[in-house]
């Protein structure tokens, strides 16, 4: 498996847009929203490309394995001034191993662009999953919280954990 991490050209954001189209996704992350529309993957891939070269403190990528488009990996700033990671793989994708290769990747590019220090990240209590892609990465559960999740009608719990630089 040749799996890397690169922008999403527009020829692939159709392709985007039907993965995170989904609400099995939508409702594990906080900030996909369910129903997409092609307008959103436009708005969000562009503006964090633009937003990465500007301000530095943060990069989308496609998760491509052997070419194909599978899903999504992106580091941010996080609520408590740390950077976060988070991905997703497309539906069709799930159980292959691709999430935690990725989760993997992130985390070196975020490393590769400076941020030395710990990581952070966040799973829905309801996405085990999840967790043990993170843990298997090293991340340990620091605490819980409630979030808001755009693909959610109410907030969700999540656990939080971290990742020592």
């Amino acid at each position: 498996m040749d799996l890397i991490l690169k922008p999403v050209p527009p020829g692939d954001y159709e392709l985007y847009r039907s993965m995170i189209d989904n609400p099995n996704i939508a409702r594990m992350t906080g900030s996909i929203p369910h129903p997409v529309d092609l307008a959103f993957v436009v708005e969000r891939l562009e503006t964090r490309a633009k937003e990465e070269a500007e301000l530095g403190n943060r990069a989308e990528r496609g998760i491509y394995v052997d070419g194909e488009l599978v899903g999504g990996a992106m580091y941010f700033p996080s609520e408590q001034n740390a950077c976060e990671i988070g991905y997703f793989v497309g539906e069709d994708h799930w159980g292959k191993g691709y999430a935690t290769k990725a989760a993997e990747a992130i985390v070196h590019l975020a490393r590769s662009h400076g941020f030395t220090d710990k990581l952070v990240a966040q799973h829905a209590k309801d996405n085990p999953a999840s967790g043990r892609i993170l843990e298997k990465i090293g991340f340990e559960v620091v605490g819980e919280s409630i979030s808001k999740s755009a693909g959610r009608d109410e907030p969700n719990a999540v656990w939080l954990l971290e990742l020592e630089g």
